[in-house]
């Protein structure tokens, strides 16, 4: 217990010094590229908040754009900080929705509501209490949000008990996080400025696993998105509660859908097509849909002209990495859109498959990717029109 207290208490010194510098700028959890912050935001979501909530940004992903959140949800962020996902969320779930931010730190809760004020947003409750111990009564809430936070608990197995708990059937939990290489050293771990960090106290991607479904939770995915660390990554974590069989889920074109959509883009390298597929409609959707991308033999990093193209359109991606294909990701994903991976995507009963015969910028110069870009663009354009027939 003394040494669960001392974690604690070390995280909230440190947060509360943030707390107090966010006002006047930018502030970061840990060294060098652990530094997220806010560049993982679109710039519609950061022009409609006030720049102290810019400046407090502590995380290492931007999880209301992976949570596919509705209207009239109800949203808990563990963790909330300055209380940019809170203030995103909420404008989501809309009016008849609501969002709540939980923080231990008086200091954080303090800046959190004034910059709700600030930013207009009234569907909106910070708390003060713990992630082990949500001050929310059982099956109260629809989706459970956090960024970069869970890692710096010292009683993970409890953090995610709790979300079990306060989650209804059918609700579902989407959080960046920071998951620890098989080889992480034992320095490393023990270095208590690398966990305040976001790195020392991570989990590997198979303990955050075993630790969901222990607590009662199912449909886990892991999708690591970038490097932090040499010994860690950022990650986008998912799963949800069970419930009634096929609850939330609804037919298009004869197929059985997620209430809310999943695509997966996939091609051999994960460093192009799949990349620039999988950026256009995550901006475009604007959190309506859960997008993933892979490949069946991921390359080393993304096509830098391929970042330049997308950087060209307002969308940054210098933090995305190829990410490997697994059937996992096609299980759950209602969608998937193949560039020319073969017979190495896996196909499953019930799912939609398009084939999309696109260029392959792999060599190429930006010049030469600027109309792969456009004709992605466009198709992507359809595919949501598609999915999402009442907002098209």
């Amino acid at each position: 217990m003394s040494e669960i207290h001392d974690v604690r208490e070390t995280v909230r010194r440190r947060y509360a010094d943030l707390a107090v510098m966010a006002p006047a700028q930018a502030v970061c959890c840990g060294p060098g590229d652990a530094c997220f912050g806010s560049t993982g935001y679109s710039e519609d979501d950061l022009g409609h908040l006030p720049q102290a909530v810019a400046n407090a940004s502590l995380g290492c992903g931007n999880p209301t754009a992976m949570a596919a959140l509705a209207e009239g949800e109800v949203v808990l962020d563990l963790g909330s900080g300055g209380g940019i996902d809170v203030i995103l969320s909420a404008r989501r779930v809309g009016p008849t929705g609501r969002a709540y931010g939980l923080d231990m730190t008086d200091e954080m809760l303090e800046l959190a509501r004034r910059n709700a004020s600030e930013a207009g947003a009234d569907n909106i409750e910070f708390l003060k209490g713990h992630i082990e111990d949500i001050p929310l009564p059982d099956a109260s809430v629809d989706v459970v949000i956090s960024n970069c936070v869970i890692n710096l608990s010292s009683d993970k197995s409890q953090v995610l008990r709790e979300v079990a708990r306060v989650l209804r059937p059918g609700g579902r939990l989407t959080v960046s996080d920071v998951v620890a290489d098989e080889d992480m050293d034992e320095a490393t771990r023990q270095d208590m400025e690398q966990w305040t960090g976001c790195v020392a106290g991570a989990l590997t991607q198979d303990e955050y696993r075993y630790l969901l479904a222990a607590a009662g939770l199912s449909d886990v995915d892991v999708e690591v998105t970038h490097r932090v660390h040499p010994h860690a990554a950022s990650a986008i974590i998912r799963a949800s509660k069970p419930g009634p069989a096929n609850q939330g889920q609804q037919t298009r074109g004869g197929t059985l859908m997620n209430e809310v959509p999943e695509v997966l883009f996939v091609c051999v390298h994960n460093a192009g097509r799949s990349q620039m597929a999988a950026a256009l409609l995550t901006h475009l959707a604007d959190g309506r849909v859960v997008v993933r991308s892979a490949g069946s033999a991921p390359a080393e990093a993304v096509n830098p002209a391929v970042v330049q193209a997308l950087d060209e359109i307002g969308i940054d991606i210098r933090k995305e990495m190829p990410k490997l294909l697994t059937d996992e990701a096609v299980r759950s994903s209602d969608v998937v859109v193949t560039m020319g991976c073969g017979d190495a995507c896996p196909v499953y009963p019930g799912k939609r498959y398009l084939d999309w015969k696109l260029d392959d910028p792999a060599g190429q110069g930006v010049e030469a990717v600027r109309p792969i870009r456009d004709e992605i663009k466009v198709r992507v354009e359809k595919l949501l029109g598609e999915l999402l027939p009442a907002d098209a």
